[in-house]
């Protein structure tokens, strides 16, 4: 058995490629014995050429592969032009048995259709390693596996949070795993961590205080407001947060009056979050352009009273929902 297949999760297939080259030693080898190619981007010929080279003042050579056998996936989305070539890699189980041993080639590959001919193929040929995505009912452990892993640990509360607005990503579930261990150092992960350091859960509840505060809904706009201090934070930055999300209505607006196709707002708004245009858009409907301009006055006073100290950062926020909601 020659080189292997790591395929699966983008996040956690990666991860595997990391661990396999850290275990093998292949860390220390010379740039010049590492190949990494990605389909269509490799022809099996240019291919062959690299594996059956001799390594340079080393016992091993090291080629990766990625995104080949997903082409080989009925289901795969690639376009005609670079299914056809597929062809041409139909003796590429066989080559496997012939390869130099010094070189080890490593496919590595996302989700595959278990009726995907070429991993068929190649079963028995080479060594395979599947790394699927945890179920949604899996998630949790997951987390606080990762958590673990980093010495820290997770409250019920927080772990719920995280999961409710990231999602099943696992690169960006890792990512702020990575950013709250940092941060706690021993200490457990609670929810007012998660409210203050993870951008998704901060902007969702901006939102919705924003949301308040055009509704005229003082009260929880107050409430929400002092969530966001209480998980770190600052003034200026709920101040700054609030004024981005009035910047980005009133380009809303001014697109809607512009007659601005939907599916053309995410674009010139520079947003790749479906649910921020959606958001702004439902926000836009409810305020005039007399409660935007007004609300605007709301920030800058804010912003001025606690720059030059007139106010404590606290007083200010709470003076500006006051006055903020206090227009119909």
């Amino acid at each position: 058995v020659s080189g292997a297949l790591i395929y699966g999760d983008p996040f956690l297939a990666e991860e595997g490629l990391a661990k396999l080259v850290k275990d093998r030693g292949f860390e220390d080898l010379l740039e010049s014995n590492c190949h990494r190619f990605s389909y269509p981007n490799v022809t099996f010929e240019q291919l062959k050429l690299t594996c059956d080279a001799m390594p340079f003042l080393s016992t091993t050579r090291l080629v990766i592969v990625r995104n080949l056998l997903s082409s080989f996936d009925s289901r795969s989305k690639q376009g005609d032009s670079n299914k056809a070539t597929t062809s041409s890699w139909k003796g590429l189980s066989d080559y496997l048995s012939v390869m130099p041993d010094s070189t080890e080639l490593i496919f590595v590959d996302g989700f595959l259709n278990s009726n995907n001919w070429m991993l068929r193929e190649l079963r028995g040929k080479t060594k395979i390693e599947s790394y699927p995505a945890p179920r949604r009912s899996d998630l949790a452990l997951w987390i606080r596996q990762r958590v673990s892993d980093r010495g820290s640990r997770i409250s019920p509360s927080a772990l719920t949070l995280l999961i409710h607005h990231v999602g099943s990503d696992l690169r960006t579930l890792d990512s702020e795993i990575e950013k709250l261990t940092l941060f706690v150092g021993e200490r457990p992960i609670g929810e007012s961590n998660v409210l203050a350091l993870v951008s998704d859960v901060r902007e969702a509840n901006i939102f919705v205080a924003v949301d308040a505060v055009i509704e005229s809904k003082g009260d929880l706009a107050l409430r929400l407001i002092q969530k966001i201090r209480l998980g770190g934070a600052g003034a200026m930055y709920v101040l700054s947060m609030i004024g981005r999300q009035l910047r980005l209505v009133t380009l809303v607006k001014e697109l809607q009056e512009a007659q601005t196709p939907y599916s053309d707002m995410g674009k010139r708004l520079q947003i790749k979050s479906d649910f921020v245009v959606q958001k702004t858009i439902s926000q836009a409907k409810l305020v005039s352009w007399k409660r935007i301009m007004f609300l605007y006055d709301q920030v800058l006073a804010a912003d001025q009273r606690i720059k030059k100290g007139i106010l404590d950062e606290d007083l200010a926020l709470e003076l500006f929902v006051t006055e903020a909601v206090g227009l119909d």
